[in-house]
């Protein structure tokens, strides 16, 4: 690889953590307005949060389109390094699942939205952390799998 290709490998990896590092901010950010607004007031902590929603998808999809360029580009490892890997797939997998239960919230969230967020505040309150608090627990796993692919375990 030449200096040119060197210096760009290291830039995509740093986006591609920073992307990381961005999501892990976003989500401490979103469990504090969830903490301060409680469950009484769903539509205040939705408007609230609306920012860090914006904040965390950004950030995900900063770490994913990165993930997918140093993937096929080759920056750091072959393709095939990472193919035949059994557990980059479960990493892989575990990555749309988030994407997965974002997106759920995201339409839940605008759906209670045009609702006014009147009927069963509560439970919607309740239902959204509790995705909140799956989404980001996966997402805390995610760099402990990174390494052990990085390091070829599971070949």
């Amino acid at each position: 690889m030449r200096l040119g290709g060197e210096i760009m490998s290291v830039f995509i990896s740093g986006l591609h953590y920073y992307g990381f590092a961005l999501a892990i901010a976003a989500y401490i950010m979103r469990s504090q307005w969830f903490k301060r607004a409680g469950e009484q007031s769903l539509e205040l902590a939705l408007k609230r949060i609306k920012g860090i929603h914006i904040l965390l998808h950004v950030a995900l999809l900063l770490s994913l389109l990165t993930g997918f360029y140093r993937l096929f580009a080759g920056t750091d490892k072959a393709v095939a390094f990472y193919m035949k890997q059994g557990i980059f797939h479960g990493k892989l997998g575990l990555v749309f699942l988030i994407i997965f239960i974002e997106l759920v919230c995201v339409f839940k969230a605008a759906s209670w939205a045009k609702k006014g967020y009147v009927q069963n505040s509560k439970m919607q309150a309740k239902t959204f952390k509790i995705m909140h608090m799956i989404s980001s627990h996966l997402y805390a796993i995610i760099p402990f799998i990174a390494a052990a692919v990085s390091r070829g375990m599971g070949l």
